[in-house]
């Protein structure tokens, strides 16, 4: 019997067409390749026989750069149909996968635009793609959230590139405690990690030539829960609080917190009203808000 957990969480891609300071994924590092399908559909029905979440999101990196999405998407609501399942993308890619909202609408996935800025350079190239977002809600055929992400954005690491560097505050209950990632177990190689920045800080070490600074050792050495664990390791791991990896990041978020530079994007800026259309809900909907169908 799978054990039931609140929450799993799987970046089908690490490339990303964004590049926003602080992603606590490092894709403002540029890192490289999608997962494909063969392989990260495996690791899905492999752990589907451990465990059922009951909230499922496939995000990234940008998931819609991997030409395989939909097939993630429809493999998500065959191993966990009763699970709450969330597609996350910033959504420059929209326009881009005309199959995908066929995919959303057949298997009841939400699809979570997270916007980033409301800047008018960003916001040109991100409307037409809302747009389409919207018209399918409003006719009914997907479900639908728009979350500003940058508001409650903050820095796990001090320091970028070359020179990140974890945080020194020796206090990692009070990590634990303040981080916003608390439930944010990763599927990434096969195998279960406490949070994205410890999953995927092996790639932004290999990226960045971390490996051989030391105080990052101890964070780098951190070991994920593999899928033959036993079960007493497996509930463990889904109700311990913090582990000494979580030093890592900030003890407290206060200094921490900021509104990202966002560079990219791919898309060529397109005024009108539908860049218009996005400014009034901005400022009617404030800093964070779902929009459900």
């Amino acid at each position: 019997m799978p054990l039931d957990i609140p929450y799993l969480e799987m970046d089908i891609a690490h490339l990303c067409n964004l590049q926003c300071q602080g992603c606590m994924h490092y894709s403002n590092y540029t890192l490289p390749g999608i997962v494909p399908f063969e392989r990260g559909g495996q690791w899905l029905r492999d752990w589907a026989e451990r465990v059922r979440p009951s909230e499922f999101t496939m995000l990234g990196g940008e998931p819609l750069l991997n030409p395989e999405v939909t097939d993630y998407v429809e493999q998500a609501a065959h191993l966990w149909p009763e699970a709450r399942r969330l597609l996350v993308s910033n959504g420059l890619r929209l326009a881009q996968n005309p199959g995908l909202l066929n995919a959303l609408s057949a298997t009841e996935t939400t699809l979570r635009i997270t916007i980033h800025r409301d800047d008018s350079a960003y916001l040109d190239k991100l409307a037409p793609h809302v747009r389409l977002a919207l018209e399918a809600r409003d006719a009914g055929r997907i479900r639908l959230e728009l979350i500003r992400s940058d508001s409650y954005w903050y820095k796990t690491y001090q320091g970028e590139g070359e020179a990140m560097r974890p945080f020194t505050d020796g206090a990692p209950h009070a990590s634990w405690s303040s981080c916003f990632n608390k439930l944010c177990k990763t599927l990434r190689d096969g195998a279960l990690w406490k949070c994205p920045p410890l999953a995927f800080l092996p790639l932004a070490a290999a990226k960045l030539n971390l490996a051989a600074v030391r105080e990052w050792w101890p964070y780098l050495t951190y070991q994920p829960l593999p899928l033959e664990a036993d079960d007493t390791a497996l509930i463990r791991f889904f109700t311990e609080e913090e582990v000494s990896a979580c030093a890592m990041c900030p003890a407290k978020l206060e200094g921490t917190q900021f509104r990202p530079e966002v560079t990219g994007g791919g898309v060529p800026p397109r005024a009108g009203a539908a860049s218009q259309d996005l400014r009034r809900w901005l400022a009617a909907n404030g800093d964070r808000t779902q929009d459900r169908a």
